[in-house]
């Protein structure tokens, strides 16, 4: 048997090389795709994600998703993964992603997004999976995100003081749209510099693209997708 975890280092290290390197994207996504033992934590499939985005801060921008069939089965095996860092570097690898592939990963990321699964093997800050999703959501106008921020906070896992930071680093991103939820913002426990400068940011911004509703989300890339 190949030592896959041999095999990964080495591919990450190459991500170090930048855009000599780009030849070799898919192939590394062969890697993370590949149904070989790695251990429990799924260690080697983590580090690669991680140093795919080293390679390429944008994947899409840097024109390597080339083989979405490929990109996408990898990206949803790291959606899976069962460490909160695993799950949080497919995110990475997705931050970017258009909206005409986002019924690719919709429902995976409402998943995780409402986190109620407890077979994974960490939960502590949900900055690092449910904010990056969400995240997702506020970049492409998707309006279900801002009331979800705040269902965090009922959530059984995560830090109170995480689930804070991650609705202040969330909330923001929707510009004017996200003046609505001042009101329950404010309500919140947060006497912060940090604090205070989200809720004039939000107060202040005169940015207000239209929102679209999560199934009109998906069903714009999935429409462009039929034959």
């Amino acid at each position: 048997r190949q030592d896959m975890t041999t095999r990964g280092a080495a591919a990450c290290a190459l991500c170090c090389f930048g855009e000599p390197a780009y030849k070799y994207f898919n192939d590394m996504l062969r890697i993370i795709v590949a149904d070989k033992p790695q251990g429990p934590l799924g260690k080697t499939d983590e580090y690669l994600c991680q140093a795919l985005k080293v390679l390429a801060a944008d994947p899409y921008k840097a024109g390597l998703v080339t083989d979405k069939e490929l990109f996408y089965k990898a990206v949803m095996k790291m959606l899976n993964h069962k460490r909160m860092s695993g799950r949080g570097a497919g995110l990475d690898l997705i931050a970017d992603i258009p909206l005409a592939d986002f019924y690719i990963v919709a429902d995976k990321l409402m998943y995780i997004i409402q986190d109620e699964d407890r077979t994974y093997d960490s939960y502590h800050n949900p900055g690092n999976t449910v904010g990056k999703a969400l995240t997702i959501f506020a970049r492409l106008n998707i309006a279900e995100g801002v009331d979800l921020a705040f269902k965090c906070l009922d959530a059984e896992t995560g830090k109170y003081g995480f689930k804070i930071k991650m609705i202040m680093a969330v909330l923001p991103k929707y510009g004017a749209n996200a003046k609505s939820a001042l009101a329950r913002l404010k309500t919140l426990n947060g006497s912060t510099k940090t604090w205070d400068a989200t809720i004039k940011k939000i107060e202040s911004s005169t940015d207000a693209p239209k929102l679209i509703t999560f199934e009109q989300a998906k069903q714009f890339g999935a429409n462009k997708a039929k034959p």
